[in-house]
């Protein structure tokens, strides 16, 4: 699974959106068998007004991962916004596929942006199964805490 979630990753990375805004940031997970928590540094390439394509990339690495559906939902005045896609194992790996969802917030100030919030994921036999995730009323039903993330930029 960790080996998937650090496929996913670079595959979100690796994609980019030539009018996104390089928000830089860590990925952070646990690796069940060791215990170990593992930090990657990550870009989000976020497209001005969120409107195109969402791409989570690793520094320095051939890895991203495109947000296959992205969504916000609002209440009481906060803006939860969710990011799905999915990434399958290498063969050597097992090669599961699996959903992996980016739940978070942000702040947005006079001069910084901040994004920050937790990773699930959950295996799945096809990418089919991310259609209706952003109608229902808990999206995350079925999914497994994984880990968080945080990006920050002067804007």
């Amino acid at each position: 699974m960790n080996k998937m979630l650090a496929s996913m990753l670079l595959l979100f990375l690796s994609i980019s959106s030539v009018s996104a805004l390089e928000i830089p940031g860590k990925v952070f997970y646990s690796i069940k068998r060791t215990g170990d928590i593992v930090s990657r540094d990550m870009i989000l390439d976020m497209p001005e007004g969120r409107k195109g394509k969402i791409v989570v990339r690793a520094e320095g690495m051939n890895f991203s991962l495109e947000a296959k559906k992205s969504f916000t939902k609002s209440k009481r005045g906060q803006d939860t916004f969710y990011l799905a896609t999915t990434m399958k194992a290498p063969d050597f790996a097992g090669g599961q596929t699996s959903a992996m969802v980016f739940k978070g917030t942000y702040l947005k100030g006079k001069s910084v942006i901040k994004y920050y919030g937790d990773v699930f994921s959950k295996n799945i036999e096809d990418e089919n199964e991310l259609n209706g995730i952003e109608e229902k009323e808990d999206c995350l039903e079925g999914y497994e805490f994984k880990g968080g993330f945080s990006f920050e930029t002067e804007i």
